[in-house]
């Protein structure tokens, strides 16, 4: 079956999908998208969330959404059904401004462009959440002043060459830090870590992209009682942790267990006196068992 897709009002062959050369998007990167996964029975999790954070950030470049939250989520069920992805899939979500003048001026953009494609999910190999993936630190910087790591724009060449130089070592992810020094996200992901029983990730004060799963984690951690500290957190700090791991909506919970040349924790278990005693990896195991969970009980 040939793939279908959702442009501007209409679900469409791959193939006959056609944008403009003029559109703001192409030109300029002047646009957002979202990436979202569906589980079984068409179920994509917390896309109400994935579209609020979709409307904050469209205000924040001024971009207009012609759309309501509610048609948006029909145009991506639809899209799903079309593609017959009824079990699991990938949905990637793209607004820009639209096709306006070859300049760099959005007021002549007439109307967004939406593009909804959906596509089976490829899973990540079980052996990354069996013994963690591993990172490299990145020299890009984030710049705390700049709105766009806080958004997911279509503004996206520092993470694509922060990925070319993780892949080049055969690493799964790059982790940039801030122009101050201190810890901020992956490319795709954010990031936590361990240390004596406690919860810590960079705030959002921090140059990083709000993620969806993040919140997530952080709601359930919050649940079970574990202590969180959200703040600014040197590398030295993250590399000295107890566990580490890293969150996106497709990977879900991934363990994080080397980066650039050290282990995190070496494997040793901990040892340490706390009103509930976690070893190495046990926390991150907790959190993925229950994201899982808070999934499966989302879908019912």
């Amino acid at each position: 079956m040939s793939q279908s897709v959702y442009l501007n009002d209409e679900i469409v062959a791959l193939e006959e999908a056609k944008i403009s050369v003029l559109d703001h998007g192409f030109l300029y990167g002047n646009g957002l998208f979202e990436t979202m996964r569906a589980y079984k029975n068409y179920h994509v999790f917390r896309l109400r969330q994935h579209l609020d954070r979709l409307f904050r950030s469209a205000d924040v470049i001024r971009l207009k959404i012609e759309y309501s939250a509610e048609a948006i989520e029909t145009a991506i069920l639809e899209t799903l059904a079309a593609n017959a992805l009824s079990d699991s899939g990938y949905v990637r979500l793209t607004i820009s401004q639209g096709s306006g003048a070859p300049g760099p001026d959005p007021t002549t953009c007439e109307k967004p462009t939406l593009l909804i494609v959906a596509k089976p999910f490829t899973p990540y190999p079980e052996e990354l959440y069996q013994n963690g993936a591993a990172a490299i630190v990145s020299d890009i910087r984030r710049n705390p002043q700049s709105p766009i790591p806080r958004l997911k724009s279509l503004n996206y060449l520092e993470n694509i060459l922060a990925r070319f130089q993780s892949r080049d070592v055969g690493a799964q992810e790059s982790i940039f830090l801030d122009t101050d020094g201190y810890v901020a996200e992956g490319t795709m992901s954010n990031i936590f870590f361990v240390k004596s029983g406690e919860l810590y990730t960079p705030s959002t004060e921090c140059p990083i992209l709000p993620g969806i799963t993040r919140a997530v984690v952080l709601e359930m951690a919050s649940k079970v009682g574990i202590t969180i500290r959200e703040g600014q957190w040197q590398l030295e700090q993250l590399l000295a942790a107890d566990e580490a791991f890293l969150t996106n909506s497709l990977m879900e919970v991934m363990p994080l267990t080397r980066i650039d040349s050290a282990c995190i924790n070496d494997g040793e278990p901990v040892r340490f006196t706390h009103r509930r005693l976690w070893l190495t990896g046990e926390m991150t195991k907790e959190l993925m068992t229950l994201y899982k969970r808070q999934v499966e009980m989302e879908m019912e």
